[in-house]
């Protein structure tokens, strides 16, 4: 495994490994087979994990998509290759890059949902205690604007949302309506 993987980290060009031929040509020995030659398998030897690791050691979304879209896509190469695999064997992808995408996608989404949802029942809780759509435009229309500002600045500032700074932008929205409650009273 690790003079394999010392190949990885050494020879950029090194990217070839056909070790899905192997392991079928070789039958009753591949799961020998695939220790002998460095792999690292599990202890039932039901799975067998690859470390491939990108040029870059980036965090950027726009970088880290492409690569593991690239990953995909030679999973669905090597079954393409060996189409009876497609039903028995699952590919599945962890580590920074597989971590750092879900994150940026769970922030993205549950910014906008979260947010969302903060916005209309706040809008629901003021309009149901002041009876006025006057009064809730001017509780309401300062605190999107802040919100809008402040997404702007830690983007500029930052560059990427976290999910504790997504999970910020509901509660600063329900908090921050307290104070256009005491001027507007």
């Amino acid at each position: 495994l690790l003079k394999e993987w010392n190949r990885w980290l050494t020879d950029p060009t090194h990217n070839s490994v056909d070790l899905i031929g192997k392991l079928l040509a070789a039958g009753h020995d591949a799961t020998t087979m695939a220790r002998s030659e460095g792999y690292l398998l599990s202890y039932d030897e039901r799975m067998l994990f690859l470390l491939v690791q990108p040029n870059s050691s980036s965090d950027d979304r726009t970088y880290l998509a492409p690569f593991l879209d690239d990953m995909r896509a030679a999973g669905e190469r090597v079954f393409d290759r060996y189409p009876n695999l497609r039903n028995e064997v699952e590919i599945g992808f962890t580590g920074m890059p597989a971590h750092v995408l879900t994150e940026a996608n769970t922030v993205f989404s549950d910014v906008g949902n979260g947010g969302l949802v903060s916005v209309v029942l706040v809008i629901a809780i003021v309009l149901l205690g002041f009876r006025s759509v006057r009064k809730v435009g001017m509780a309401v229309v300062p605190i999107v604007c802040g919100m809008v500002i402040s997404l702007g600045l830690i983007q500029l500032i930052v560059g990427r949302l976290t999910l504790i700074s997504a999970a910020f932008m509901a509660v600063m929205f329900g908090m921050s309506i307290d104070f256009c409650i005491y001027i507007i009273r």
